[in-house]
């Protein structure tokens, strides 16, 4: 049950009403050579995942801003190019940096037709 209706609307709807984190505890990164055993190293590990959600509970906030600026712009929800030039990005991006593109490509286009579906909720699948 949800006790937080700053929730409501899904997970980016708390994310940008600021709202503090009972249990966010700030941890001090280190690199993976530093950590000394598996608790330490699973800390940092568990560090970095709660970056991650936030960083995608963020990116959910454009996503729900596209749904507001697509019909005025006569834009439906899926953009084929818009995809490839997207994971095209991505791919090159994990390529400089040394991680694996296929990877970020499987994850990038999961993310990238979660998004879609939750536009076409809105907009209709050909808006």
């Amino acid at each position: 049950m949800l006790t937080d209706p700053s929730l409501a609307l899904g997970p980016a709807r708390g994310y940008l009403a600021g709202k503090p984190d009972s249990v966010d505890l700030e941890v001090v990164m280190k690199a993976p050579q530093d950590c000394r055993n598996m608790a330490e190293l699973r800390v940092q590990i568990d560090a970095l995942d709660r970056e991650l959600v936030t960083m995608l509970a963020r990116r959910v906030t454009y996503i729900d801003r596209a749904v507001e600026l697509k019909p005025a712009e006569g834009l439906p929800a899926r953009i084929d190019e818009r995809v490839e030039a997207v994971v095209a990005k991505v791919r090159a991006t994990a390529g400089e940096i040394g991680f694996d593109a296929d990877l970020a490509e499987t994850i990038w286009r999961r993310m990238i037709e979660w998004s879609i579906a939750r536009e076409e909720e809105i907009l209709g699948p050909k808006a």
